[in-house]
């Protein structure tokens, strides 16, 4: 499943968070994090590349 989410302002920050359900019925949810819009035309951007991998190096 690829979500779309669509009517976002440019230049907005909007809270989501992601739901499902195991094989045993049992719901789950992940943290809350934030999802940004396009930014507004002619804005200048930062970019902030970011990992969760560990590394044992």
């Amino acid at each position: 499943m690829k979500p779309e989410v669509t009517g976002l302002t440019p230049g907005s920050t909007v809270p989501y968070r992601s739901d499902g359900m195991r094989e045993d019925g049992e719901t789950v949810s992940s943290a809350q994090f934030s999802l940004a819009s396009s930014p507004t035309p002619n804005t200048p951007l930062k970019i902030l590349l970011t990992s969760d991998l560990n590394s044992s190096r």
